[in-house]
Formats: C-alpha cells, structure tokens, sequence
C-alpha cells in the first residue's frame, strides 16, 4: 500500500522558523526562588579514579562555536527539505511550543523540566525527524530526557537516551510500521544505542545560588584548574595499563577546532593528589616522611569542615561532566547554571573541551541553538556506532547486575609491583584475618578506570564473622600511618551493576602476612555513588547482621562490615563474591538468536529439582527468625561453579510473624521461588513491601 504524499513542506518550515525567537520563558509577576539545598562537591568516588590518560587536559573556548553550530543545523535541514517528499501535516506538528512558562526554583528539578517542557522535547523531536525517519509523516521522537538520580540536589543531572519503550508503540517509541520501514542498519545502530548508551550527551544543571551565581560563565572555566585524585600515599601501584582510546567522529563541521589553538590551558596537575574538601577550593595534601615506605601507608584527613559549607569549584563540575562523558563515551556537554549556559565538544584524541561562549538561556535563540545540539548529538552518535554483524549487542545498561562465573574460591591473582607470591590460602583464616583489620585501600583497574592512588577507607561497622560480631572496636583514624599487613587492599576489576542503593563492584582483596606473603579473595564492594544517602546501605547491613546473630549461614553470603572513604564519604558495603546471577546464567544458556531484554517481565528462568529445593531451605531459615526476603528475584538469587546458591540484597527486608506451630506454611517468598521454579515469575509480583 502506497504511502500518503504530502508534497508541501511548508507546515514543517513554519514551525521551524517560528524556533528562532524562542527561548525558555520566564513568569515575571510570580517568579519564585525559595529552593536554597545546601551545597555538595558533585564528584563521584570513581571520578578521582579516571585513567591518566584519558582525564582532561585542556578547556579551549572558541568564540564561533555557537555559530558554526546553528550554520550546521540550517544546512542539515535544508538538506532534509531538499532530499525527502514526505512530510508531517499541521494538525501532527506541535502547538503552542512557548506556552510554558518557568515560575520560579520552587525545587531541585523546576529549571529542569522547564527546559524540558519549553525546549528539550521539541529540540528531541526535530533531531529525530532529520536522522531517524526522514521521510514519514509521523512527528515521534525516539529519544527522550529524564533526572539521572532521584535523590535530588542543587545539582542535576540528566540523560538523552533512546526511548526503550514496547508497549504502546513499536520498538524505540515508533508506531510498528514506520520502525519496520527504518533502513536495516539504522535500526541496527539504534537499538545499539539504546541497549548500550545510558546516555548520549552530558547534561549538568546547577540550580542558582549566591555562590554559583554566574559560575558557567566565569573566565576560571578556561583558567588554569584542578583535577582531583585520591591523597592515599601508598608505593604500591597498579601495573601499567593503557585503556582504549575512544574514537572522534570525523568530517563533521566541529571537526576542524584545533586543540592547539589559542586559548588557555586547563591541565592536569599530573599525579599530584588534590583533596576533596568542604573548603572554598581544593588543596594539595603534603606527602608525609616514609620512612619504611615498603611497609606502610598514609591514610589523608578527612573530608574538613573547618571552613563551612562546601564552595562550589567549577572545576569539580568540569571534571564530574567529563568523566560521565568519558564513561559513556559522549562527546558533547552542556553546563548549565540557571543564568548562563556552555555547550561543550570533547576531542577524545586530545582529551581537549571545546567550549561556546556563555548562551543565554533567556534570550532568543536559544531554542534554535537546542535544536541544533540535540541534532549534532544524533549524527555524532549514528556516525560513530558500528555494529559488527554476527556479534551479540549487549542487552544490559549499567544499572543491570552484570556477573560472570569466577569461582567464588580463594584464587591467586596479578601481583601488584613490588610483591612477593601467594602464600597457601589454606594456612590462613581468612574470614577472621579481614574482620581484624580496618583500614581499606580501594582502587580501580578495568575500562576507563586506572587509579593513581587508592581511596582509604575506614572500617565504621564491624564484620559479621562470629568471633568480631557486634563487638566494639578501636576506631582507625584518618591523617596517619598504618602497616600494609594491616590494611585490606581491594582492586575492583568489573563493575557488576547498579541498583536501588549502590553499585556493585567485583574485585581482588588481597592480605599481605607479616612474613611478606599474599592472601587474596574474590569479593564484592556495594557503594552509593553520588548522592545516593547512605542509610538503606545500613539498614542492608543490619538485616546480615541479624541473621549472622541467629547463625544463619547457609545460602547468605559472608559480610566483612561498612568501611566509609575519608576524603569523599562513600560508604562500602563488603562482601563474598557468591557468584553468577541466575538470570545471567539463564541468558548465557540461551541461543544468541533468542536472547532478549535481561529487564523483560516475561523472561523466566529454569530451576533443577535440587536448586528448588536449596532454596527452600535457604529462605525457610530466613522465614523462619521472622525476616522476609520481599524481594526475591532471579538477579537477587547467585550460583556458584560448585552449583551453591546465594540469596543476595536484603535491603528492603522486613519482619514477618509465622505460625509457631506451622512451619510449612507459604510466605511471598516461597511463593516466588516457586513461580520461579514453575516458569510463571512476573518481576516485582512478590515485592510486598
């Protein structure tokens, strides 16, 4: 059946020059800014862990970039009416695209969504129109914006991913016979895109306050700045390791921007540890006389609070901005402070920021130069995406548990530079010799990560090890020295997902002896990154705690207690790698052809007679000292090569009331096991809480 032809294009060439003169509008007569949050250092823990080589070296502002951006985008959409005949009619376009207005900072996401409502949707729908489905008569867009983290601050930060939706709409938000008419390899590059990309480009919002007032817009953003890392003295360093260097798009109208232009220069200060504090700026931490500098280390003070409220540092939000970029291997950013805005490119070959002069969100075109971003952020990212055929794309985001089948048996592993072989794990109670010790050097060693230096945290809660539970101990202190054969060292070696309450990093801790010899474990690290609160990791905590009281053992595996990092406060929940998830074993045990969504509600598993049974007898010990599970799930529930089951995440347990008498009676999470075992599970079904 021919498709409809609409010959004009002149519906679509209104809206578009009705654009220029938009820009996000503001209520005068009742505009409020009430919302004042107090303010935090916005970086990550794994942001001070960036390999070397791929960290910021250069902020160069190019005075034409704000034009050569909207030439680029009029030339693209003039190519657009020149090369397709098929158009949106009127009543498909949108109506009335100034009608929101923004009233005021009333909470953490008011500048948000009205850019979102005034701007960002509409700026989604024209970069999908020029690059997706040129030539349809529908006005979908395939991409969307949304708040990163629910735990809302003055600073916000916010993802353009492509739309996952398969509900209403076909695949990626498309109505099924326009994504069927999609040229194969564009389909192919989107659903990569969507299965792989948390997001395309870097959007940072700072909400206005006195001590960010202008702070885009200052000349420190191409000043000399910072790079911060951890201040842990420590000789003992990671092997050299060269990550993959990310690729730029080439031949796109950016591309001619030399990074050795005139401009000044933002670097690194190479290896020189600059602390993170709640100080007006950072500073550099003095490195301490070593005076046996084989044997220990320096944990540095902690985060002070000597001087106030943390004083927001712009170089703090360059560095959260590129690393996010780095990780998901974006080239465009955007800083936006409530009063002024800079759109930002990212020479991967240079580790170089190409900045706009200061935008002003409030004066026109601001529409139009969004409209533009969001257009260049499509091509960059389809002319960059190559998928290889016959090779699986991967179906896991970054929040997705992502476990391999490492046994969970003590193993010997690389040495760092410097050290002596393994020692017999047998020799050693390893289990108590971790609960001794208190103070923990985390590193990161896989993908972008190649840490400088280790993180020091120190132990806040102890081990649930029978011998050291609920007993106190002598609190370690920050500022001093310690004996590296009392120290835990841990090397995060893959990052396993992200969930509710933190991300799961799996690693090597290594132990060394008094007599110069290395104990190592497979183990796992659950830290909430960002500004994610701590609290439910403690609550988690206390239910393992609590079941460690009642020598409940089997299927629960072994928690080394909560260490917090003294220089940004993270907190790290420890525990036993317990193995593969079953969901991922399920997935690994399809054919390639046939794997779907590891997020589908319809996805089963399969369970053995003698795995149903494992773990009945698991969770009935849990049942039966009054806790209930409430979220038992094929994620939640980790195989070992051995075939033993673990029943993992307790943090939204709760205390239940069985029958003294009745102890077969079914509680939600028998009942999800058995669906489970049945093949008729429906995630979140048996989330009672």
């Amino acid at each position: 059946m021919p498709l409809p032809r609409h010959t004009s294009s002149n519906d679509l060439q209104r809206l578009f020059a009705q654009t220029k003169d938009i820009h996000i509008a503001v209520s005068a007569s009742q505009y409020d800014h009430t919302y004042r949050p107090p303010a935090h250092c916005p970086l990550w823990l794994t942001d001070q862990h960036l390999a070397s080589e791929l960290a910021l070296k250069n902020v160069v502002s190019v005075p034409t970039m704000g034009h050569d951006l909207l030439e680029g985008f009029e030339a693209a959409f003039a190519r657009f009416l020149q090369e397709n005949d098929v158009f949106p009619t009127s009543d498909r376009l949108p109506q009335d695209m100034d009608a929101d207005v923004l009233c005021g900072i009333t909470g953490p996401s008011s500048f948000f969504n009205s850019y979102d409502y005034q701007i960002g949707r509409y700026s989604t729908d024209f970069a999908t129109k020029l690059y997706v489905h040129p030539n349809e008569p529908c006005w979908y867009s395939t991409f969307a914006l949304e708040e990163t983290s629910r735990y809302h601050t003055y600073f916000n930060e916010v993802k353009l991913y492509v739309i996952p939706d398969r509900s209403r709409f076909g695949d990626m938000h498309l109505d099924e016979e326009v994504a069927k008419r999609l040229e194969h390899t564009l389909t192919a590059k989107m659903l990569w895109l969507r299965d792989n990309c948390e997001t395309l480009a870097i959007f940072s919002f700072v909400l206005p306050r006195p001590d960010c007032d202008g702070i885009i817009a200052c000349s420190e953003i191409t000043g000399s700045g910072t790079w911060t890392i951890p201040g842990t003295q420590s000789v003992r360093k990671l092997p050299s390791r060269s990550p993959k260097k990310q690729v730029d798009a080439t031949d796109k109208w950016w591309s001619k921007y030399d990074p050795k232009s005139s401009g000044n220069n933002r670097t690194r200060p190479n290896m020189k540890p600059t602390q993170t504090e709640n100080t007006t700026s950072t500073r550099q931490t003095a490195k301490p006389t070593q005076t046996r500098p084989r044997k220990t280390v320096w944990v540095p003070p902690r985060k002070g609070t000597r001087k106030g409220e943390y004083q927001p540092s712009i170089s703090h939000f360059l560095q959260r901005a590129w690393c996010r970029a780095v990780e998901n291997d974006a080239t465009f950013i955007i800083l936006n402070d409530g009063i002024s805005e800079c759109i930002g490119i990212r020479h991967r070959a240079s580790n170089t920021l190409f900045v706009t002069e200061p935008i002003d969100p409030f004066k026109a075109p601001y529409m139009r130069y969004h409209m533009a971003l969001h257009a260049a952020i499509v091509d960059d990212a389809l002319s960059r995406t190559v998928v290889e055929p016959d090779v699986e794309a991967s179906h896991a985001r970054s929040r997705k548990r992502r476990a391999t089948g490492v046994s969970v048996a003590t193993r010997a592993s690389k040495r760092l530079k410097g050290e002596a072989p393994s020692v017999d794990a047998s020799s050693v109670d390893l289990y108590a010799e971790i609960a001794s010790r208190h103070v923990l050097l985390v590193s990161f060693d896989f993908g972008i990560y190649h840490s400088p230096a280790p993180s020091s945290f120190l132990r806040v809660r102890p081990s649930c090890h029978p011998n050291f539970l609920s007993k106190d101990f002598k609190p370690p202190k920050a500022n001093c020295k310690y004996p590296l054969t009392k120290c835990l060292n841990f090397v995060a070696k893959e990052k396993l997902g992200r969930g509710a309450i933190g991300t799961a990093f799996r690693g090597t801790l290594e132990l060394e002896t008094e007599e110069g010899c290395f104990v190592d474990e497979n183990i796992v690290l659950k830290i909430p990154l960002g500004n994610k609160p701590a609290k439910r990791i403690y609550d988690e905590y206390n239910w393992y705690e609590r079941l460690a009281e009642a020598s409940v053992t089997e299927g629960i595996v072994k928690v080394h207690g909560i260490f917090e990092d003294v220089e940004t406060g993270a907190t790290a929940l420890m525990m036993q790698y317990g193995g593969t998830s079953l969901l991922r074993r399920e997935r690994l045990r399809m054919p390639r052809k046939t794997r779907g969504d590891e997020l589908s509600p319809e996805m089963q598993i399969t369970l053995s007679e003698e795995e149903l049974e494992q773990l009945l007898r698991i969770i009935k010990g849990v049942n039966d000292i009054g806790i209930g599970h409430n979220d038992l799930k094929p994620d939640n529930i980790l195989v070992d090569k051995a075939g033993r089951l673990s029943i993992i995440d307790f943090d939204v347990s709760e205390d239940i009331c069985l029958p003294k008498n009745d102890t077969d009676i079914d509680t939600p999470d028998t009942e999800a096991i058995h669906a489970m075992f049945d093949r008729t599970f429906i995630k979140d079904w048996y989330y009672c809480r």
